[in-house]
């Protein structure tokens, strides 16, 4: 996993607080706040995930939510978010929407990816169109079973 997630930090590039929309442990989210300061805010639906992602990785900040909650508030604006467009093909269309109508006002950039169970039927370019995110796809990064990219706003 620290390979593909090498491919993600690069993509993301500089960055002094990032939010990533289904952190999982946080392991990517930790591994791009490295030998930065700042601020880190991960969101994870799995609370037994969120749980141990708070203990063993104290710096980051960790919400146990679903990034479709109408509840979930962002604390801070971003410098960048991470986002697997899958995610948003995994819920219904109007909390999809309701998600993306947030996401710009969550982080200055976008970073998406996606590992390759999820890349199988026309990697991320094709993840991308079907998720509807509001932007345009950027150079695709790619290696070892990921590829990321960031997305320019519209």
């Amino acid at each position: 996993m620290d390979a593909a997630h090498a491919v993600v930090v690069a993509t993301v590039g500089q960055a002094d607080s990032a939010i990533d929309l289904g952190a999982g442990d946080g392991a990517l989210l930790e591994r791009i706040a490295r030998d930065r300061s700042g601020r880190w805010h991960a969101v994870e639906a799995n609370a037994a995930r969120s749980v141990r992602g708070q203990q063993r990785r104290p710096r980051l900040q960790f919400v146990n939510a679903r990034i479709e909650d109408p509840a979930l508030t962002v604390p801070y604006e971003s410098d960048v978010a991470i986002l697997m467009p899958g995610r948003l093909l995994e819920m219904e269309a109007a909390a999809a929407a309701a998600v993306l109508a947030k996401l710009k006002g969550w982080a200055k950039r976008l970073v998406v990816y996606g590992y390759s169970d999820a890349l199988a039927t026309g990697g991320l370019a094709q993840l991308f169109a079907w998720s509807k995110i509001p932007g345009q796809l950027g150079p695709i990064n790619e290696g070892n079973g990921v590829q990321a990219a960031e997305v320019t706003w519209l």
